[in-house]
């Protein structure tokens, strides 16, 4: 039987700020409109994703 892999992107969320290491990391998923969008940009070795406000940086990943 064949399986077919399915690519989710999540960010992290939390309430304060996502660099504040004290908080405990939370994390939401892309839309799937949305990571289809970021895994092409990924896929094609892009620099980064813009998504809105948010830019995706491939680098520092």
């Amino acid at each position: 039987m064949a399986t077919s892999l399915r690519i989710a992107w999540f960010w992290q969320s939390n309430d304060v700020s996502p660099w504040d290491e004290m908080e405990p990391k939370e994390w939401r998923r892309y839309s799937d409109f949305e990571t289809e969008f970021i895994e092409e940009k990924y896929q094609a070795k892009e620099r980064e994703a813009s998504l809105g406000d948010c830019v995706i940086d491939f680098q520092k990943m």
